[in-house]
């Protein structure tokens, strides 16, 4: 079981507005520059449909605290950080990663990745770098720079970690549940299931994650689509614990499987 490139663009490549998304994402000429484009065209969705809900579970209990001992309120004035979009996506470094070692990293190998492992910092490390020290001549001190940039990175692990649950969930429930970095970054799909987009969202977030929170809504790059598309969105309440990785309820989740199962089951006949 995978989920290619071309098997994205066969989907969501269909509406004059996605067309014109996709063209400025393929000739970017940052994106040429440092190899994204080559990247996500090669990368094949595998591991995804192999690891099950409770490797997740054990990823997160496993997975130090993204936001360590970070304070919001040192932060939370750095827009600049706040709004990062690096030229590899986050959803690409964490599929990137997943494929090549054949499981969900945890936060701290996330983390080691872009900033220690060599590939990690030419996709990400070093634009991390650059930008600390744009901060920094901004008169923010070397500290609160680095850690307004992890907040962004570990807010960003969370929201991939509780979509990649969702995914993994779905198919445990039999539903053929679908998810690939250029879909996710690109598309703004969370995962699709056959025209059914799924959206993970927290209610009242203070602190968007950046992947869907300042990019136009799915439904409006697919807007007259032929056959259409249509929406779901699983909604989460705000994590309470500060760190926590909030994934949806299995209870939810096994709801909205039923929910799928009832609008595809093949409609009853009759003989005469």
């Amino acid at each position: 079981m995978e989920t290619t490139f071309d098997e994205v663009l066969s989907t969501f490549l269909v509406t004059p507005r996605a067309h014109q998304e996709y063209d400025t994402w393929r000739k970017s000429p940052a994106r040429i520059h440092k190899g994204v484009i080559e990247m996500v065209t090669d990368l094949k969705t595998r591991v995804l449909y192999e690891i099950t809900p409770k490797d997740v579970r054990a990823t997160c209990e496993k997975s130090e605290h993204a936001l360590g001992t970070i304070r919001w309120n040192d932060i939370k004035e750095i827009n600049i950080a706040k709004n990062w979009q690096p030229t590899y996506a986050f959803t690409h470094l964490l599929y990137y990663l997943m494929e090549r070692d054949g499981e969900l990293p945890t936060w701290q190998r996330f983390k080691y990745f872009f900033l220690k492992d060599p590939v990690g910092r030419q996709m990400l490390g070093e634009e991390g770098a650059a930008l600390r020290d744009t901060i920094m001549a901004r008169g923010i001190t070397r500290t609160n720079a680095s850690n307004s940039l992890l907040w962004r990175a570990g807010i960003a692990y969370y929201g991939l970690v509780r979509e990649i649950y969702t995914v993994v969930s779905l198919r445990a429930c039999g539903i053929d549940a679908r998810a690939h970095p250029l879909a996710d970054a690109l598309f703004r799909v969370d995962s699709w299931i056959d025209r059914e987009i799924l959206s993970i969202r927290v209610r009242n977030k203070i602190y968007a994650d950046g992947e869907h929170g300042r990019k136009l809504h799915v439904e409006e790059l697919f807007t007259n689509s032929d056959p259409p598309f249509s929406y779901k969105a699983i909604e989460l309440d705000p994590v309470m614990t500060y760190g926590q990785i909030k994934l949806p309820s299995d209870t939810d989740l096994s709801k909205y499987a039923d929910e799928i199962r009832d609008r595809t089951r093949p409609e009853a006949t009759t003989s005469e």
